[in-house]
């Protein structure tokens, strides 16, 4: 992940950290001179949970920047994210895609513009509501915030920054804040290794060719074949010799 955000563009990377956190500080110090980042560790004096950890690291934080969670393997373009969230100037954007354990996720529900609509919680039976038959979108541990935002929302220690967005999706009070909430879709490869089983599961995933297949710093050739008249002119598109490409 170091190596990831620092080729990204990210000249400031802060760890977190609380348990073992001597042997993360080791391997930062290991580290240090191959990353052109600069790198800062910060150890909390008890868990405060995710945003939290923020708040620990606030004397570090710029106005905007990226949190991603430590236990994730990817091979994803921060660059692009980044800037799609300052673009639409978001208080909060979180990396959304089409997740296979949706029992054990918090879901997602979209509205148009890139914003969000409903971010439930995963349950502790793991008895989560699905939309239908829509494809279950997942929250993959990886946002953009303001700093404005944290330091505004984050009240109690220990707190978490899932809970936060999901209450200030669904509680009518916070509607006058007019706080931007976005999400952005991707199908490049994020995989959170919590569990042994999911370890085993991204190793054989980083061995297939999917990682460059769906990344966007690779170009590979793509073949579109459309008939709404945006790449091809429809004129009794059955007959194929009836089909003209416009150019």
């Amino acid at each position: 992940l170091i190596d990831q955000l620092s080729r990204d563009g990210f000249d400031s990377i802060v760890v977190i950290g609380f348990h073992l956190s001597h042997r993360v500080l080791d391997y930062i110090e290991l580290i240090k001179p191959s990353v052109k980042a600069s790198i800062y560790f910060v150890e909390e004096s008890s868990p405060g949970g995710t945003a939290g950890a923020m708040l620990a690291a606030s004397p570090y934080l710029e106005d905007t920047f990226v949190l991603v969670m430590g236990d994730l393997v990817t091979d994803f373009s921060f660059h692009d994210f980044y800037h799609f969230s300052t673009g639409l100037s978001a208080d909060v954007s979180l990396v959304t895609r089409i997740t296979d354990h949706p029992e054990d996720s918090d879901l997602i529900l979209v509205s148009a513009y890139s914003t969000l609509h409903q971010f439930s919680l995963r349950l502790p039976d793991r008895s989560q509501p699905m939309n239908g038959s829509t494809p279950p979108l997942g929250n993959t541990g990886i946002f953009f915030f303001s700093r404005k935002f944290v330091l505004s929302e984050v009240k109690t220690l220990p707190s978490d920054i899932h809970e936060i967005i999901s209450k200030i999706l669904d509680n009518q009070r916070y509607q006058s804040r007019n706080y931007k909430l976005c999400y952005y879709f991707t199908s490049e490869l994020i995989r959170d290794v919590g569990s042994i089983t999911r370890l085993a599961a991204v190793n054989d995933t980083l061995q297939s060719p999917t990682p460059s297949q769906r990344n966007r710093r690779y170009r590979l050739p793509a073949l579109f074949l459309d008939k709404d008249n945006t790449l091809v002119l429809d004129s009794a598109a059955s007959i194929p010799s009836n089909i003209s490409l416009i150019c």
